[in-house]
């Protein structure tokens, strides 16, 4: 009988490190790519330097947190109404698990970019919208991109966002259906408040809202909190993140989005899950005093197990969008926003984005304004495991 030994090769595959919004991700055409996902989900694994029982990602380009182990698969689009398609894959540090489940709002600053610096759609003096089809949530999304007066982007500009030293050129992204395919209702249990059990808390309320991501809100003071924490007095409570988690996993089998509880392992983009409170002054992590009267809601979100930096950008929709509907935990909570216009106080500072819902529960044209940047383009060099003879 013919054995056949595995061994260690380093591979060169064409790739970007771009930064969009507050997250990072490694970028490749998928023409670059084997078409086989599971070939695809080796690269990115040993790119971002993933599984690492050290939860470091010392051996790969990742940053060792959920908004840096991530990575976008970009192609030219065969859909009449988009220019590219965008498939979104966010790496577990520790476990290496690859979850296509979500999207990453943030990334798809970048992927605008990405899309004419590769020559991939035609460009034009002042602005190029870039058509996306987001693969995973079956999305079109809008991503303005300002360009000079030959067309290239603009690399510089004066726009600011939390969670991002310096500034850039404003890039806005347009979630023109905001609600995932998937989901034939913004409430995926119909109700703005669900009840739902959890040993070491009893029953506790909950909103889950399905925009931009699935997301899952729960007031702060369920867990003993006051929503104004730091991420890293967040993420020195251990016992506290272990019972977010488990919130998130029982929510997530509430509305149907897994089985069984041990699946939420293996579903780490989705639901989001967030914690919110009314608008309170607080000092950012950057040391901006935010006042109330600045914002119409207050957040800490968390993302594989632990306090996100910032906040996700289709977690912003989600909360957005809570915020619109009568009766849910954000609308409770939140101010009132002024013609849909919602400022939301995170970790790292404010976010501002309009969104449109109409008396029917219908979302539409969620956007967004973030920046983005190339910081590399070459080759990726990932150690892959190749079978002979």
């Amino acid at each position: 009988m013919e054995m056949h030994t595995p061994t260690i090769e380093t591979v060169p595959f064409r790739a970007c490190w771009m930064r969009g919004g507050t997250s990072k991700g490694v970028f490749f055409l998928e023409n670059d790519l084997p078409s086989a996902r599971v070939f695809q989900d080796e690269i990115i694994l040993s790119a971002l330097g993933s599984p690492d029982t050290f939860g470091t990602q010392m051996d790969g380009l990742g940053g060792a947190t959920s908004s840096t182990s991530k990575a976008a698969i970009v192609s030219i689009s065969e859909r009449v109404d988009c220019d590219v398609n965008y498939r979104f894959a966010h790496v577990s540090i520790r476990d290496g698990v690859v979850d296509y489940s979500g999207n990453c709002g943030n990334l798809a600053a970048a992927v605008g970019l990405y899309a004419l610096e590769e020559k991939l759609v035609e460009t034009y003096p002042q602005k190029v919208i870039v058509s996306v089809w987001q693969e995973n949530l079956q999305q079109r999304l809008l991503v303005e991109v300002p360009t000079d007066e030959e067309g290239s982007p603009l690399q510089h500009g004066d726009y600011v966002i939390s969670g991002v030293p310096g500034s850039g050129a404003r890039i806005s992204v347009t979630f023109e259906t905001p609600v995932p395919r998937s989901f034939t209702h913004v409430l995926p249990t119909r109700n703005p408040i669900d009840y739902i059990d959890v040993p070491e808390l009893g029953s506790i309320q909950v909103s889950i809202i399905a925009s931009g991501n699935p997301t899952i809100f729960v007031e702060a003071d369920t867990f003993g909190l006051s929503g104004n924490e730091t991420p890293t007095e967040l993420n020195q409570k251990p016992q506290t993140l272990v019972l977010i988690e488990k919130v998130r996993a029982s929510a997530a089998m509430h509305a149907g989005l897994i089985s069984s509880l041990s699946e939420a392992t293996l579903r780490l983009a989705t639901p989001k899950i967030a914690i919110v409170t009314k608008p309170i002054s607080y000092t950012s992590a950057s040391g901006q005093l935010l006042n109330q009267k600045a914002m119409n809601i207050c957040t800490r979100f968390f993302s594989m197990g632990k306090a996100h930096h910032a906040i996700p950008a289709t977690g912003a929709i989600a909360l957005a969008t809570g915020a619109c509907i009568a009766g849910t935990i954000p609308n409770l909570l939140a101010s009132k926003p002024t013609d849909k216009n919602i400022t939301i106080a995170h970790a790292a500072g404010l976010m501002e984005l309009s969104i449109s819902v109409s008396d029917k529960l219908k979302v539409s044209n969620a956007k967004i304004h973030r920046t983005a940047r190339t910081l590399m383009r070459g080759e990726v060099l990932a150690r892959l495991k190749i079978t002979s003879g």
